[in-house]
């Protein structure tokens, strides 16, 4: 799975190290973008939610230009790890939901189960060890997909940080703040994703015997999450707001993007705690009461 990560982000620097074109004179880049920006608020055409939008991204590109702040690019180290942080966040979510899915049900599925069971250790911490396992397995991902990306993005950009510089609107004020800064708001969001993506995982690969299905289900719901929501929304509209997997991504409230509408992260901290007791409650119970010799 490293070696899947690695070879992505290599793909991803070439592209970038070829594709990205000549930013020298970001200002008048910068200017074009504002002016094309305009043409389409000011088009009837375009749709209403599309020009809302671009009316935060003026502001910045002003903000820039008038700060002397150039733009973060993609052929730097900084940028390229903003511009892959997305893509590496979906491949570490799969490979933990696979290792969660898999890590009791395979135990069933090879018999191994029994060789565990035999041993003076109290059930519970069978599956605390193995939790534990899931969560420690998905931090390593995101610490060596951090690594990779700094140290591919060095390799191919020769050590070039770009601007130190990150920048949003929220609530019609522009914020200032460090990449350093950027970068652990969004890794500190995909560790509470990857902590609740992996003990869902972990509760169904709890539930079900058979391998297949565990990992299978739980890549199943992990991406069906769009799906659900639109079916949902169509019956109650305040219904999705209460599932999982749309309050995982915390890093929304930082930039004022939330999906959820007028809710709060102080809200998705208290659904996701409610979650991850539920999941954990139903793993620990369903291990304790099954009967091994089935």
């Amino acid at each position: 799975m490293v070696v899947i990560l690695a070879a992505v982000l290599i793909l991803m620097a070439i592209v970038m190290f070829k594709a990205t074109p000549d930013h020298s004179d970001w200002k008048q880049q910068l200017q074009n973008q504002n002016a094309q920006m305009q043409s389409d608020m000011n088009d009837k055409s375009v749709p209403e939610k599309f020009r809302v939008d671009l009316s935060p991204r003026m502001k910045v590109n002003n903000y820039r230009i008038e700060h002397d702040i150039p733009p973060v690019y993609g052929d730097t180290v900084f940028g390229f790890i903003d511009t892959t942080k997305d893509l590496i966040s979906v491949l570490i979510g799969v490979f933990i939901v696979i290792i969660g899915g898999s890590i009791v049900s395979q135990e069933y599925s090879w018999g191994t189960i029994k060789l565990l069971m035999i041993r003076p250790i109290q059930r519970w911490k069978i599956l605390l060890s193995k939790l534990l396992a899931v969560i420690l397995t998905g931090i390593f991902f995101i610490v060596a997909g951090f690594v990779l990306q700094f140290i591919i993005s060095s390799l191919f950009f020769g050590f070039d940080m770009g601007a130190g510089k990150y920048l949003y609107e929220n609530n019609g004020n522009i914020h200032v703040i460090s990449m350093g800064t950027h970068l652990l708001e969004v890794y500190g969001s995909n560790l509470v994703d990857v902590i609740i993506m992996s003990t869902f995982a972990f509760m169904l690969s709890t539930i079900f015997k058979t391998n297949a299905l565990a990992i299978g289900l739980s890549i199943f719901l992990s991406f069906a999450g769009p799906l659900v929501v639109s079916l949902l929304s169509a019956v109650n509209e305040n219904i999705a707001k209460y599932l999982f997997f749309l309050n995982t991504n915390l890093y929304q409230y930082v930039e004022g993007s939330s999906l959820l509408g007028d809710t709060t992260m102080g809200f998705s901290v208290a659904v996701l705690i409610v979650y991850f007791i539920i999941f954990l409650a139903v793993s620990f119970f369903i291990f304790a009461k099954r009967d091994i010799a089935e």
